[in-house]
């Protein structure tokens, strides 16, 4: 009966995860996830070269993640969007209880329960529907076998541990991730026996038996891991996969030189959110202090692996804050591990330092209840307030998805070449390729970082636009106009100054174009277009309109300044 308390707490903060992550899609890179899969499956083959992109088309492609996007295909074909997000939810959840699983007793449960409950809530919109979630997945698997190896409850780890590699190298570019961690692990585990304590927290005897558990011999796992890191070989790409983690590595690099870094929100360094908004970085800051105080807590007894792996994933949370996730998975790792050795572990309760006894003891369940139950008080009504910014019925998120114009285009093919923001692209591609093909997507590892200058210099600049434009044969645009004003002066140059008509507009998206690509097509009223979009939502509609009217000003002040220039 004393496990139930500790089941019971572990079963609310699943529930908790779920809640936390069960949000409409907002990442847009699984659209051309989702349209890779779908050209994989007429084509019945693999995607070598870009077939999507006007600026690198037929340029060779590494598309490691085709494991996930036919996973994402076959869940979107099943469900949709909710299918899709419903998977995530059920990747995260599994990744956050192997993770843990190892140190989970009737000690710790108070501790680790709501650690982890307020770190996913931290880290949840870096986890959306993205190969991260199955990366997550695999490395908690292999986390919980190479523990249980160690503890004695698995003889053959390499017959887990191998596989799940494959699997993960042929899911994200991600995968020597894996690789890291067991080799964490084992050269952790070497040195520690040196040090006399090896796996404290393994239990002197097996409790299904009652016989003593063996220490295992490390080179089973030496072996295993060398052919981890082999394994990046096994993928339909060869040398190309193997090189892809390094490409992505240099992408995410924060130096000042590297565009992809300092351009990219989500490729930022954590030091960049402190330095721009430190209330948004002060809880990953305290999560790091959480898993730091159990270091001190476990004193001369934690173990080293856990420390290595700590300082490796959270290394890379500070290069870039996408990774973030991947630091919050091994923190609760060493986390548990620590506080499973200052508590006492799975031992009888003999009262020493952490096992505790009498009130103590009791109150501890009720202590991590309560801690529970603060951080859902705390930020379950911001989970519920989001939901008030979402359309009823739907799972993609508003404003982030330019699906209405989509359906214009459709409808009412333009022709000549289309110039969108990078992450309309992939939106693009899934619904209307083969019969157009964007201008960019999100596969900036396709992009050089002369392109991407020249990009942003085009959007930043819009006096030098129709120089761009005439490089690459442009004739009309679609541009958001709500979430990332960066391209607002842009859409309002071409309607004011350039002259171009503006064909759709909802107060999310603009979609213009020059005279000569608007022969015979419609113009569909702005009011109109964001009551069909949004009429839904009285708030969303608000919000629209008041999008669509900041856009059309800066357009006529544009046209004003225009006239009045000599």
């Amino acid at each position: 009966m004393e496990r139930l308390p500790a089941a019971l707490l572990t079963a609310a903060g699943l529930a908790w995860v779920v809640a936390c992550l069960w949000f409409p899609l907002t990442d847009t890179d699984i659209w051309w996830h989702l349209a890779s899969a779908k050209l994989m499956w007429a084509r019945k083959a693999f995607l070598r070269a870009d077939p999507f992109s006007a600026v690198s088309l037929g340029a060779p492609w590494t598309d490691l993640h085709w494991g996930f996007q036919c996973l994402a295909y076959a869940a979107w074909k099943l469900g949709g969007p909710a299918a899709l997000v419903a998977g995530k939810c059920l990747a995260v959840a599994g990744a956050l209880g192997l993770a843990l699983r190892p140190h989970l007793d009737r000690r710790t449960a108070a501790w680790l329960v709501p650690l982890a409950a307020f770190g996913i809530y931290q880290v949840r919109f870096f986890i959306d529907v993205r190969p991260l979630a199955l990366t997550l997945l695999g490395l908690g698997i292999q986390y919980a076998t190479v523990i249980r190896h160690l503890r004695g409850g698995l003889r053959r780890p390499w017959w887990i541990l191998i596989p799940v590699q494959i699997a993960l190298v042929n899911i994200q570019g991600l995968y020597p991730l894996g690789d890291v961690l067991v080799t964490c692990l084992i050269a952790g585990e070497w040195i520690d026996r040196k040090r006399g304590i090896g796996m404290e927290f393994r239990p002197a005897t097996s409790f299904a038996t009652g016989i003593a558990a063996p220490v295992m011999p490390l080179r089973g796992l030496v072996l295993t891991c060398a052919a981890m890191w082999a394994a990046g070989l096994a993928s339909p790409f060869g040398w190309s996969g193997v090189r892809l983690p390094l490409a992505l590595l240099e992408r995410i690099t924060p130096v000042a030189e590297n565009i992809f870094s300092t351009e990219i929100a989500e490729n930022l360094p954590l030091t960049d959110l402190l330095r721009r908004h430190p209330g948004q970085a002060l809880p990953f800051l305290l999560l790091g202090l959480a898993v730091a105080y159990t270091f001190d807590k476990a004193r001369a007894r934690f173990g080293t692996g856990h420390a290595l792996l700590f300082l490796a994933f959270a290394g890379l949370g500070c290069m870039a804050q996408r990774n973030l996730p991947l630091a919050f998975l091994a923190g609760l790792m060493a986390a548990g591990r620590n506080l499973q050795v200052y508590l006492g572990g799975n031992a009888p309760s003999s009262g020493s330092e952490g096992g505790g006894t009498g009130p103590l003891r009791r109150l501890r369940p009720f202590a991590g209840w309560g801690a529970l139950a603060a951080v859902i008080l705390l930020y379950g009504p911001k989970l519920r307030a989001a939901w008030e910014y979402e359309l009823p019925g739907s799972m993609e998120t508003p404003f982030r998805f330019p699906a209405p114009a989509a359906d214009y285009l459709e409808r009412h093919p333009l022709p000549g070449n289309i110039f969108n923001e990078l992450r309309y692209g992939g939106y693009l591609e899934f619904r209307l390729y083969p019969g157009k093909i964007v201008f960019v997507d999100g596969r900036m590892i396709l992009r050089s970082p002369e392109f991407y200058r020249d990009f942003l210099a085009a959007v930043d600049r819009p006096e030098g636009f129709p120089q761009y434009r005439a490089r690459y044969g442009i004739t009309h645009a679609l541009l958001p106009i709500s979430e990332d004003l960066r391209y607002l002066p842009l859409a309002a140059h071409l309607l004011g100054r350039e002259g171009w008509t503006l064909l759709y507009c909802d107060g999310a998206s603009a979609l213009l174009a020059d005279s000569a690509a608007t022969v015979g097509v419609p113009i569909v009223p702005v009011p109109g277009a964001i009551r069909a979009r949004f009429g839904a939502n009285p708030r969303l509609q608000a919000v629209a309109a008041a999008n669509a009217d900041r856009f059309l000003r800066a357009a006529s002040a544009d046209r004003e300044n225009s006239a009045n220039l000599p």
